[in-house]
């Protein structure tokens, strides 16, 4: 048995290290010993258990996906979920089809097509400000509009202090619920990312220079702020409302 373990391991070591487009076993322009060289991905198998009801999952299919690590090199054509309940993101091995969790580190942006949708989805490795503890941390997060001040959203998983029960093996279980937390952050320009509220009274507090230009413009565009595509709608506004320096 340990032996086994052990062969196991070496091999999804070897996986790991092996270029993505040689693990694809894909045609590629180039040939020789350039191709070992190319930018791969790297982390640890890993398979999250399912001890909760609800999705760990931001979307629940592999969806393809572009990296770009640290480096600034490029990981194109991988199969990617980014899990909102640990803040991790997880790639689909060809051939093998394991899931291995990606070092965070590596990471500075990954782009995803929404299988439903075919949009295409933009994640950062981003440092916010900490709203439970003096500090920073650093999230996944999805950019929702880039300008002056963008707009980022952490589609953050939680248990939600509910408990329900579930047939296991022909067992009932009790088990926490999950449900999505999502928190939004405002960045202007090159400025660590603040927390705000998805509501009017947020976003004036976070320009208060220019509250009654916000509440004009609001209330002419009729936008109550009531989800993400009128917050996107509301700082697209404010970015022209700071732009024109009104």
């Amino acid at each position: 048995m340990i032996e086994a373990m052990k062969i196991r391991f070496f091999t999804a070591f070897l996986i790991l290290l092996l270029p993505v487009g040689l693990m694809a076993q894909q045609p590629s322009s180039g040939s020789g010993p350039e191709a070992l060289f190319k930018a791969h991905l790297s982390g640890e198998v890993y398979t999250p258990p399912v001890i909760h009801s609800g999705s760990q999952w931001f979307i629940g299919d592999w969806a393809n996906s572009n990296v770009t690590l640290i480096t600034g090199e490029k990981v194109s054509d991988v199969m990617l979920r980014y899990n909102g309940y640990l803040d991790e993101l997880f790639w689909l091995t060809p051939g093998t089809f394991e899931q291995v969790r990606l070092d965070k580190n590596l990471i500075r942006q990954f782009e995803m097509e929404d299988p439903g949708s075919g949009e295409k989805l933009i994640f950062k490795n981003l440092e916010v400000n900490n709203i439970l503890a003096p500090g920073s941390i650093q999230v996944f997060a999805q950019l929702l509009h880039r300008g002056d001040i963008s707009l980022y959203v952490h589609r953050k998983i939680r248990e939600t202090g509910a408990t329900t029960s579930v047939m296991v093996g022909g067992t009932l279980v009790a088990r926490r619920v999950l449900g999505p937390d999502y928190q939004y952050y405002l960045q202007h320009r090159s400025e660590l990312p603040g927390a705000i509220q998805p509501a009017r009274r947020s976003l004036m507090r976070t320009f208060p220079q220019h509250r009654r230009q916000i509440r004009q413009a609001l209330r002419q565009h009729n936008i109550r702020i009531r989800n993400e595509a009128q917050l996107i709608y509301a700082i697209e506004i404010i970015n022209d409302l700071v732009r024109n320096g009104k």
